[in-house]
């Protein structure tokens, strides 16, 4: 309501100077300062989108003055105050998440067999996760990149730490029992608990790296491209042990070193190419597509031999991955890192994610006759229908 009535408000001054320009004739500066003045009143409030949209259009109209200068350093604030805080529901939600998974793992990890302590895992883990993230988050601003590398890292832990335990046997028992010829049979055996504990212990490890790599600015497209780079690079892994004629433990080994390798790799990447997270997503896409039309192929000439119908996908998502870097890379980067701003003022944004926003008149500036026959500028409010951003 509030933007609604200042877009009303904007509009009738508006219309007041271009009706008597005899009687409140204003210079380019006053009317950018007008707008800018409002932008900071925005600022101070809380409407940082509708405020970031003023600055850029005196940017755009009013360029030149002084008044476009200080609405430059405004906007380059304001774009610094978001991406510092566009994650904390991100966070929030992440944390709440991790407590509940905490609050099952934790006694399945000690053995619990009755279900009171996950009743209590489950009452306890996503309560303290919700309301420590929300402290923390109150007191300390974190940004989506900060809150993609903590999750990963989270995730890539426990992945880690179950699959070497699978590879390496840890914690698993030898039992031997006579065979009745005066020799013993051996085998060995996963006690329930092992797998519950690798989980717990590469989880822990897990969020204490990603504690730690939140106090590093991570740019959102650089965490995006890292998560990406980790999975494409299991998927590799596991295919091309499949083709090597790996099984069991050892298939194992190549998904997690496949993934390792490709995640080692994507640091150096990310610093030369600085992508945007939807240039990663749509490369991303683009390699899913092309694996899924390998899997059709694979349906369609019915293929029988393990490997064939591996190659297939595994050819197919490594072309779709190289059409869909060779269309993205160099391509102009989005200019909010965290998908807001521009595009969220929109009634449709695709850019980083797509969605619908909320339409926000702003000031615009159109020609129109004047009195002595020349061509001039007047002022009005427009609409923001589509924003589309790469």
């Amino acid at each position: 309501m509030r933007r609604l009535c200042f877009a009303l408000s904007c509009a009738v001054l508006m219309l007041a100077f271009s009706v008597r320009p005899a009687v409140a004739q204003l210079t380019r500066s006053d009317s950018a300062a007008v707008l800018v003045d409002a932008a900071k009143r925005l600022q101070a409030e809380g409407e940082r989108d509708f405020a970031a949209d003023l600055l850029r259009y005196v940017i755009r109209w009013y360029g030149g003055t002084p008044v476009a200068a200080e609405a430059a350093a405004l906007l380059e604030a304001t774009d610094r105050a978001r991406v510092a805080g566009s994650g904390r529901t991100a966070f929030v939600v992440s944390n709440t998440l991790i407590g509940a998974w905490l609050g099952v793992v934790v006694p399945a990890a000690f053995g619990a067999d009755d279900s009171p302590p996950y009743g209590a895992g489950l009452l306890l883990g996503p309560t303290a996760g919700l309301a420590g993230s929300l402290t923390y988050t109150r007191k300390r601003p974190i940004s989506s990149g900060q809150v993609r590398a903590y999750t990963f890292s989270f995730m890539w832990g426990s992945w880690q730490a179950a699959g070497w335990r699978e590879v390496f046997s840890i914690g698993d028992t030898e039992s031997c029992f006579p065979d009745g010829i005066g020799g013993e049979i051996c085998f060995e055996e996963t006690p329930d608990t092992a797998p519950w504990a690798a989980l717990l212990v590469g989880g822990l490890v897990g969020l204490g790296t990603g504690a730690v790599m939140t106090g590093f600015d991570i740019p959102p497209g650089d965490g995006a491209l890292a998560n990406d780079a980790a999975w494409w690079g299991t998927w590799f892994g596991l295919a091309g042990g499949v083709l090597a004629g790996a099984e069991n433990e050892s298939l194992a080994a190549w998904a997690l070193l496949g993934g390792n390798g490709l995640l080692l790799s994507s640091i150096p990447l990310a610093r030369a190419w600085r992508p945007s997270v939807g240039q990663v997503r749509l490369v991303s896409i683009v390699g899913i597509a092309g694996g899924l039309a390998g899997l059709g192929i694979d349906l369609i000439a019915e293929v029988d031999d393990d490997k064939t119908g591996v190659a297939i996908p595994l050819v197919g998502s490594a072309i779709g991955l190289a059409i869909g870097a060779a269309a993205m890379v160099g391509r102009e980067q989005s200019s909010s890192p965290s998908g807001g701003g521009e595009g969220a003022s929109a009634l449709f944004h695709f850019g980083d994610g797509a969605g619908f926003g909320t339409p926000i008149p702003v000031p615009v500036s159109y020609p129109a006759l004047q009195r002595d026959g020349s061509i001039g500028q007047r002022p009005g409010i427009g609409v923001r229908v589509v924003s589309v951003r790469f």
